[in-house]
């Protein structure tokens, strides 16, 4: 007969996780050149790093490093698994980890491990065990270094982890996994969204296939084009062409200090909340109690575009994003390294937006970055930038098409900071068993 066993955080018994691994795969120190090999440019295996790594994601994996196949079967005699955990072993970012929901074709690079789980371990569980308070705990005490911490293998084998029934595990990690998989569903549908934005911009704006008077695509259903000397190409006939500059007002963001960056309801909208490639990455608010202006501050659909770069790449430079609404902020304000976007009355925000975020745009500003450790983008290279102006009508039914979508890019936002907040509820309190789990055990034999 089969009886409830509820785990309370007194049952709970700790065991060296050595004595619940499969294997670590640890390539830690290795490189191409040591392995008789060299890096490829695009093409080829990723080698995934501790960059590549960040609250459970990937991140910037469109500039990884890459290796041919004789090289990856080299460095990778035991490949990446679904239900691996990789782990970042030292470093700023040290004790960030990221499950693998599925199998990876990826060579594992500097300062990562990958743990394996045997059958009586849940891999997912032990995914949100480190996780945890009590893990984060065990994984800095076996640490070494002062300015860099870091862990070595023989330490990592020694730490420990709860001693509970795989039924269990696997109860608390299906709990904090639903939560997870709704927040990753919400950030691929944003995805879509602002992907289908950009390519209704590229079909009206770009390949001039916006629609006719009778609903058909412009350019393509014989609408006249005319040749404009400036752009050096064919544009719909009553379309202009001016520099944005005299569409658009800007503004730079506020100059700050150290010790403005204090807990509070405003926050500092910086360079860490420009995604690479464009878009607005909430986590890298700031929190901020210093003055500012009040043209400084940023509302749901205002545009901000980075003026300074940290990375020679110019990963980040001249991109734009679109401010959103947060909960954790009652008041968003653009710091000295961004340059505010208002467009002129009747102009869409979503289509500025979109106009920054084009090739067209990013190609242009090329020529106005400069610095060699820090990169500059100049005012100039913003207001500079000539282009086709549509008339107000189309640019409006165009808003009304897109702004849409962006609706709902944030609301689904949201919802996924709302989810992180209860999952960070949620998980101390699964891990230490102030919240019960109860699930089927047999009478014999139970832990």
């Amino acid at each position: 007969m089969k009886s409830k066993k509820v785990w309370r955080e007194s049952d709970t018994n700790y065991r060296p996780i050595s004595t619940v691994l499969d294997s670590i795969i640890d390539r830690r120190g290795l490189t191409a050149t040591k392995i008789g090999g060299k890096w490829e440019n695009h093409e080829g295996i990723p080698v995934i790093s501790a960059n590549n790594i960040k609250n459970g994601l990937f991140v910037e994996l469109d500039s990884v490093k890459r290796i041919n196949s004789e090289l990856f079967e080299k460095w990778m005699p035991i490949k990446l698994e679904r239900g691996d955990v990789l782990l970042v072993s030292e470093g700023a970012t040290f004790g960030e980890l990221l499950y693998l929901g599925e199998s990876l074709k990826a060579a594992l690079g500097q300062r990562l491990f990958a743990i394996r789980c045997n059958n009586d371990y849940d891999s997912r569980y032990l995914y949100y065990y480190l996780k945890s308070k009590k893990g984060q705990q065990e994984l800095r005490a076996r640490t070494t270094g002062t300015s860099v911490l870091g862990i070595r293998q023989s330490e990592l084998r020694q730490i420990v982890v709860p001693d509970i029934r795989i039924e269990e595990q696997k109860e608390i990690a299906d709990i904090l996994g639903s939560v997870d998989n709704k927040i990753l569903l919400n950030r691929q549908m944003n995805n879509i969204l602002e992907a289908t934005a950009g390519a209704i911009f590229k079909r009206w704006f770009v390949d001039f296939e916006f629609p006719n008077e009778e609903g058909k695509p412009y350019k393509s259903s014989g609408g006249e084009m005319v040749y404009n000397e400036d752009l050096s190409k064919d544009i719909p006939k009553g379309w202009t062409v001016t520099k944005l500059g005299e569409v658009v007002r800007f503004l730079r963001g506020v100059s700050y200090k150290s010790e403005d960056l204090e807990e509070s309801e405003k926050a500092l909208v910086s360079l860490k909340s420009i995604a690479r490639g464009g878009g607005f990455n909430a986590e890298g608010l700031k929190s901020y109690t210093g003055e500012y202006r009040e043209e400084q501050v940023l509302k749901s659909g205002d545009i901000v575009v980075a003026h300074t770069d940290l990375t020679q790449k110019a990963e980040v430079l001249g991109k734009p994003a679109l401010i959103r609404r947060v909960r954790n902020f009652k008041t968003l304000i653009a710091s000295m390294d961004l340059g505010i976007i208002r467009p002129n009355d009747g102009k869409s925000n979503s289509y500025v937006y979109l106009l920054l975020k084009s090739e067209s745009f990013q190609n242009h500003i090329v020529g106005y970055a400069n610095g060699t450790t820090v990169l500059h983008l100049s005012n100039k290279g913003v207001k500079e930038y000539l282009f086709a102006v549509p008339p107000w009508e189309l640019t409006s039914k165009f808003g009304k098409v897109v702004d849409d979508l962006f609706k709902k890019i944030e609301q689904n936002s949201l919802e996924s900071e709302t989810l992180i907040q209860l999952r960070e509820v949620l998980l101390p309190k699964l891990m230490s068993g102030k919240i019960r789990v109860s699930v089927p055990n047999e009478s014999t034999g139970a832990h």
